[in-house]
């Protein structure tokens, strides 16, 4: 079926078109408003993984620092000529922390149970991670790790 309409012709299914164009709803702005709702939560899950990957390398080289420090005292025990002592231990090992705030650095070295040839050392180092996402409440984590070894000279 054909219309004729001030000498244009149309035919029924363009004129049903026409006016079902004109009832629907518009929808223009939508994918903005999507966009608003899901680039922060994007963002924030982006963010948390980033963090979590900064701070599983902080694990990593504290585990790295101990294991250095309890190198460091197994060959220099008491018996030595340079034996090491705890200030030596935690100097050495705050000179080897990259990447890390040395302040935030706790190094505990302890003999067992004294330092000569045969016994064990102990190094254990703790560190205060600052956990940084936006719009959370800023904490610090405590990372820790421990090596021991036996004092071989």
């Amino acid at each position: 079926m054909i219309f004729a309409l001030n000498g244009q012709q149309r035919s029924g299914y363009s004129k049903m078109l026409s006016v079902e164009k004109s009832t629907r709803r518009p929808t223009r702005g939508a994918s903005l408003i999507e966009a608003a709702f899901a680039v922060p939560v994007i963002l924030m899950f982006s963010i948390g993984i980033v963090q979590a990957g900064l701070m599983m390398l902080a694990h990593h080289s504290i585990t790295d620092l101990a294991q250095i420090g309890v190198r460091y005292a197994m060959v220099r025990s008491g018996d030595t000529e340079t034996p090491a002592t705890a200030s030596a231990i935690q100097d050495f090992v705050r000179n080897k922390a990259k990447g890390l705030d040395p302040n935030s650095l706790v190094i505990t070295p302890s003999w067992l149970p004294d330092n000569k040839q045969g016994s064990s050392i102990q190094v254990t180092v703790e560190y205060q991670y600052p956990v940084a996402i936006p719009f959370v409440s800023k904490r610090n984590l405590q990372l820790r790790s421990t090596a021991r070894r036996v004092i071989a000279r």
